[in-house]
């Protein structure tokens, strides 16, 4: 009794669920032209600012998107990375706070870890791993 009460609470559950998903739809709402085949590599979006940072390989750059308007994204910023290294590998951002892992040339040495307080000054680099392919910003 208690086996088929629960194979059906299951099966419920499940079909719940996936009436749930149904129902999403998504839409196209806006685009940005990053104006390059080597940029927005890296994306991370900070809810509390409403703004998007990409990195971009090829120039050595973080560009910082406002998305107070979701319909009509606006650069605010481009940031030259190439003060800490080669070209960034992450980003990560959340409560104003970003932080970028940037490849060392060579490639084989450490790399740097920036991170950028509100206004885009660095707050700090450290060194980290080579070719750090993730970077995070604790937002508690």
């Amino acid at each position: 009794m208690i086996k088929r009460f629960t194979l059906m609470l299951f099966a419920f559950l499940q079909a719940v669920f996936l009436l749930a998903q149904s129902n999403q739809q998504l839409h196209h709402l806006a685009s940005y032209a990053t104006g390059g085949s080597e940029a927005a590599e890296t994306v991370a979006f900070d809810p509390g600012t409403n703004r998007v940072f990409f990195t971009s390989a090829g120039p050595n750059t973080l560009s910082v998107l406002d998305l107070s308007n979701p319909a009509t994204p606006t650069l605010i910023q481009t940031i030259d990375l190439s003060p800490y290294g080669a070209g960034p590998n992450s980003v990560a951002a959340g409560n104003g706070v970003v932080a970028v892992a940037v490849a060392a040339d060579p490639k084989t040495g450490p790399g740097q870890c920036a991170v950028f307080y509100p206004g885009w000054r660095v707050f700090s680099t450290n060194s980290c791993r080579r070719q750090s392919r993730y970077v995070g910003v604790f937002a508690g």
